[in-house]
């Protein structure tokens, strides 16, 4: 198997431009994807405000003082496609009767809704189940009078700190909301060993290595050794010069994101290597790929989010393994230790397991029938 390392690394060295496409081009442009989809601009909320009390608008007001919120009045049935379309990041909904609620003393919530986690939406919630609970204080103290009530609330204005999001000395890019692009562009760019490996098989190169006593096994896993470490790389230098340009990845150690990214890498590369295994014809295979990966990128919540989607669809994507990667990143960026996702990591390296095993026995047959 050294032998078929050594003899691939020697080929590709003396290709033109395969460092280039198929390591520093595909880093270059996930880093393109997640800097345009990261950036920290205005957070866009939409308001559904049944009540238009006084408790319910100073509630809001707060909200809509906060640095970096755009508020935008919306009707409630509109909310749903807004959202799906990211044209707003979150919706608040107050119900009727708010106010009058706070007033007579009942606890009353206001919802809110999202279709994606973000830095964000935690500080909006707390701004208003602090202003409600304050505010309630406030109703308490008045009994029931709306006059003093004012009164008080315009004291307590007047000494309430200024909430912002975003210190522009510490802006940083987001990697969050490019989190499915970046895996399906790996997942697309470890077609490389598609091309590679036809191409050895027409010019006869792959059928001299066989002969010479290198077995379809150890043929296979030099070759998949050599553009696993080649596809790697890729997925080392995106996390390098975003750690260098002090992205956020929203973790407390980002080393795990690597990680994973890592496993991503080794599913691409079994994954064409399957392909390739069954068919010899680079467009063929090509267009398998393609149309493997966007679907099940879209059904995994790769480009919208995943709680969005109808039930029967949110079954269909948990069983597609770029789910199972996006979900360990969000678990993990909501906290969940790498022991809570080993699972999903599990799930992706057996699955990587399996494609490899399938691409040799598939090799082996098509040698066979050749014999």
């Amino acid at each position: 198997m050294l032998r078929v390392i050594l003899n691939t690394f020697n080929v590709l060295r003396k290709k033109k431009g395969f460092l280039l496409l198929s390591i520093v081009l595909p880093a270059m442009l996930i880093i393109l994807s997640s800097y345009v989809l990261g950036q920290e601009g205005e957070y866009r909320v939409g308001i559904v405000n049944k009540d238009n009390g006084i408790i319910s608008n100073s509630v809001l007001g707060r909200v809509e003082s906060i640095d970096g919120i755009k508020i935008e009045e919306i009707k409630e049935e509109d909310s749903e496609n807004l959202l799906a379309g990211k044209e707003l990041e979150l919706v608040i909904i107050v119900n009727d009767n708010f106010t009058k609620n706070i007033l007579s003393g009942k606890i009353d919530n206001i919802n809110v809704k999202s279709v994606s986690e973000s830095d964000v939406k935690p500080v909006i919630i707390g701004v208003l189940n602090s202003e409600t609970n304050n505010l309630q204080v406030l109703s308490k103290l008045a009994n029931g009078d709306e006059i003093k009530f004012k009164e008080l609330e315009e004291k307590y204005n007047n000494n309430m700190p200024e909430y912002k999001l975003n210190d522009n000395k510490e802006k940083r890019v987001s990697i969050m909301s490019s989190i499915g692009i970046i895996i399906m562009m790996i997942l697309i760019s470890g077609q490389v060993i598609v091309r590679f490996i036809i191409d050895e098989e027409v010019n006869g190169t792959k059928a001299r290595t066989l002969l010479s006593g290198v077995s379809e096994k150890s043929y296979s896993a030099g070759v998949f050794t050599v553009f696993y470490l080649c596809s790697a790389l890729t997925s080392v230098v995106y996390y390098g010069i975003c750690k260098v340009l002090g992205f956020n990845f929203g973790l407390d150690n980002s080393i795990y994101f690597l990680i994973i990214l890592l496993l991503v890498n080794l599913l691409a590369v079994t994954f064409n290597l399957c392909i390739v295994s069954c068919t010899k014809n680079p467009s063929l295979a090509s267009n398998i790929s393609v149309l493997f990966i966007i679907p099940t990128s879209m059904l995994s919540g790769s480009f919208w989010g995943f709680s969005m989607m109808p039930d029967y669809m949110q079954k269909i994507g948990n069983i597609c393994p770029q789910r199972w990667a996006i979900g360990a990143i969000e678990k993990l960026q909501a906290g969940e230790s790498l022991v809570d996702v080993a699972p999903m990591l599990l799930s992706l390296i057996i699955l990587s397991l399996a494609l490899f095993l399938l691409s040799i026995f598939f090799s082996s047959k098509v040698e066979d029938r050749k014999c």
